[in-house]
This record gives C-alpha cells, structure tokens and sequence, in this order.
C-alpha cells in the first residue's frame, strides 16, 4: 500500500481521530463543571465561563469528525464502509436539524425532548458504534486483499515468500477484531442508557430503584456513565490511531516493494454520501445559528411550563396575596395548620429528595430555622414524596425544621412546577416573597427579616393605574 492509495480514507481517519479527541476532552470540562455546580452553587457560578468555550470546541470537534466521517465513504464499494459512514452522517444531520424545528416551529420544551432532542449521549453512543463498524469493515477488507496478494503467485503485488503479505494480512485481522470489541462496547453501552432512561421514566417497573429517588446512587451512577462514556471515546481514539499507524506501516512496506495495488479500484465520493455530508454539516453550522438567535427567545415564551406563571425576571404573582388555610402533616404524625401560626413569620420550603439544588439548599435552610425558631419564626419543608423516603433521607441529615409529605395544596401552591421553591408568609398570613430555585443563608436572612418588617405603604392605586382627576 503506497502513498497513493486510499489517500481519501487516511485523510478522514485523522480528522476524526483530531475531532474526537476533542470531543472527548470536551465532555471531561464539562462534566467537572457539572459535578462542581451540584456540590456548591457559587463555586460552579464562578466556571460559567467554561460554558462557550466548551461549546465552540464541541462545534469545532463535531465538524471535524463529520469531515472525517465524509472522507471515509469514498473509500471502495467493495468495503462497504460508505453504509456505515452514511448512516452516521444521516443521524447527526438529524440531531442538529431536530432543534431548529423546535425553535423556529415555536414547540414547548416536551418537544425538544422528543423522537431525538436532548438525548445527546445516546446518539453519540449510536455513532460510536457506527463507526466502530465502519473501522471494522475497512480493516477486514484490507486484511482480504493483503491475503489475496500473500497467496497470490502471479500478483506483482506479493512480498517476498508472501511474509509482509502474511504479516499485514494478521495485522489489520487483529485490527478488526478490536474495532469489533469496541462496537460491542458501544453497543452495551448504549443498552445501559436505555436502562437508565426506563428507570427515570413513568413507566419504571421498579419504582424502588428509580433514581429520583435515590439521589446519592443517582449521581455516582452518573459519574459512572460520564467515565464509561469517556472511555469509550478514548478506546475510539486508540482504534483509529491503530488503524492509520497501519496504513502508514503498509505504505512504507509498499513503497520498498513498489506495490501500487493498481487493481483496487479508485476512491470516489458518491451521491448519498455527498448528501449526508452536507446536511450534517449544514445542520451543524444551522444549530449552532439557531442556539445563538432563535434559543434565547423560545426559552422565554416557554420557561413558565417549567416555573408556572411567575413572570421573568419580575414580581411572582403569589407575593401579596393571602397564603390559603392549609393543614399539613408532619412526617412525625403531629397536624400543623398556617391559621395556628398567626403572628408568626412562615417559611415554606417546597423541596424533594432527588433534588440536587434543594439538597444543597438545605445546611443554609437549618441555619435559618435554628435562628428564626428564637425570633417567632417557623420552618416548614413540604415535599410530595411519602413520608418513609422523607425519613430515610432526614436519617443522616441536620434538619432541624418540620417536614411535610403532601400534594395538590391549594393556590397559588397548586402550580409549582419547578423545585426548590420557598415562600416567606408574614404574621397576618400574606406571602411576602417566592425564591425560586436553590438559594443560600445570607438570601434566606433578608426575605426572612423583610417579612418581619412592616409592609411598605402601597401607591395609589389610581396613579398606579394612570387615573387621572
């Protein structure tokens, strides 16, 4: 194998194995930065600046590997590695495609979710087992015609005796069987996400296992999965390393016998190829223009799904009214009703096991209570879930507050969608504050001692409304 064979396909191995390298130190950064954000709020705020430069090189990674995706399907019909190759390209044209419909159709955020979005590491897996399938077919094609040609008596082609051919043959044989493992990877690895997905899902037939409700296991399980996933990706690396080492190998071993396997035949791109090349990558370069102009909008029209009807980045339409005539159980049997807590200061934490925001919330939430509990003050955590998954978790953790198990509380409780929220009630009963989402000691102490405060004098409800006389 000289220089001037598969020039096409050598090129495409580098660019992917550059463009995955990248990808995989991609999801390294930015796995850290998660980790880092659920163990402290304020310390994952101070890497957001990660978040662009993660997201440029993710563009830069995926455009390489879609180049070298593109390259590799000119290699020879009779590999039959254009297939593999195409159906890559094809669903990474869909997966970029997928949210541009949904911004520009204006759809909710189910549906960016749907048949496709945000299931990012299942398609990579997908791709990776593609591909893997794709090296496998290239070596094992390779691996017949160097055996070809070691057999071969007339072939010009043939080394001495037919060792080099023999020494190939067994090489890109060895080659195949490991891109084979690394597809069964894959493969395993795809059905894990799967699994993973069941058990978050409604549909779960082991409600007990569910991860939302075994936070800790949950997010050990995830870090598991991100290594598994790195790991696959740096086998990935190691493959197609293995893979052009050997075509350099076999075009130095053909340059000294001057082989020049003039009966192969000629790479060419063909039509599908050429299609699904560039649809993945205009669908790249689209999503990335999608996520910087039409993403920002969209999540505005659509945050109320999640936060209810809370205006952004203005007043909740909770604050002033009149907190309802709730009475509540504690997980410790005793009946606690608002109407008894007249004259006292009230802190509503809406909160759940699984939430990783609302876990980290919680030293900050004990600090106050032990505080306000000398002041007149009340904490009170509420949580959906039953009252033996509540005391599990309260088992090895300093809540000094009361704990609710509960759901369908009245308004405007009734259409909180989105934890960890609290209300702040003052002694006559009106909910003076909302934090929505995780929140910490010292934001806790001012909407608590804002509550003991007097109300501020309303304006004129006529001036406010531009009555004139």
């Amino acid at each position: 194998m000289n220089d001037r064979f598969l020039p096409l396909t050598r090129r495409g191995l580098r660019s992917f194995q550059s463009g995955i390298g990248l990808m995989a130190l991609c999801m390294l950064v930015e796995g850290i930065r998660l980790y880092v954000t659920a163990l402290s709020f304020n310390a994952g705020l101070s890497l957001r600046w990660l978040q662009p430069v993660v997201a440029s090189m993710g563009g830069v990674a995926s455009g390489l590997m879609l180049v070298g995706v593109l390259f590799m399907t000119a290699c020879p019909a009779g590999a039959g590695v254009a297939p593999w190759g195409i159906g890559i390209l094809a669903l990474s044209a869909l997966a970029s495609l997928w949210p541009v419909v949904v911004y520009a159709a204006d759809l909710s955020f189910g549906a960016l979710g749907g048949p496709i979005g945000n299931t990012g590491t299942g398609i990579l897996a997908i791709e990776v087992a593609l591909f893997a399938g794709m090296l496998a077919a290239l070596c094992r094609w390779i691996a017949l015609v160097e055996r070809r040609d070691a057999v071969s008596v007339v072939s010009v082609l043939r080394a001495a005796k037919g060792a080099i051919g023999a020494d190939q043959t067994a090489l890109w044989e060895a080659l195949a069987g490991r891109c084979n493992r690394l597809f069964q990877g894959a493969t395993t690895f795809l059905i894990v996400l799967l699994i993973v997905a069941l058990l978050m899902s409604p549909l779960n037939p082991l409600p007990a296992l569910q991860p939302m409700r075994q936070p800790l296991l949950a997010l050990l399980g995830g870090f598991a999965v991100l290594l598994w996933g790195i790991v696959l990706l740096l086998r990935v690396v190691g493959a197609v390393w293995g893979v052009d080492q050997a075509c350099r190998r076999s075009a130095r071993l053909a340059a000294g016998e001057e082989r020049d396997w003039g009966d192969v035949a000629a790479e060419r791109f063909g039509a599908a190829g050429i299609v699904a090349g560039t649809l993945a990558l205009g669908g790249l370069v689209a999503n990335h223009w999608a996520e910087q102009v039409l993403a920002p909008g969209w999540v505005d029209r659509h945050m109320k799904e999640l936060v209810g009807d809370r205006p952004l980045g203005g007043r909740s339409a909770a604050v002033g009214q009149a907190a309802p005539a709730m009475t509540m159980k504690t997980i410790d049997g005793e009946t606690v009703r608002l109407k008894d807590l007249a004259g006292k200061v009230v802190v509503l934490n809406f909160w759940a096991t699984w939430c990783p925001p609302c876990v980290a919330e919680i030293p900050d939430l004990a600090r106050l209570a032990k505080e306000v509990n000398q002041e007149g003050g009340v904490v009170i955590g509420i949580s959906d879930e039953d009252v033996d998954t509540i005391r599990s978790f309260v088992a090895s953790r300093d809540m000094p507050y009361a704990l609710v198990s509960g759901s369908d509380w009245p308004a405007p409780f009734e259409s909180i969608r989105a934890i960890p929220v609290t209300y702040f009630l003052d002694g006559e009963g009106t909910i003076r504050e909302e934090l929505v989402g995780g929140s910490s000691y010292e934001v806790f102490r001012r909407a608590f001692d804002a509550a003991k405060a007097p109300p501020s004098p309303l304006a004129d409800p006529a001036a406010a409304a531009g009555v004139g006389p």
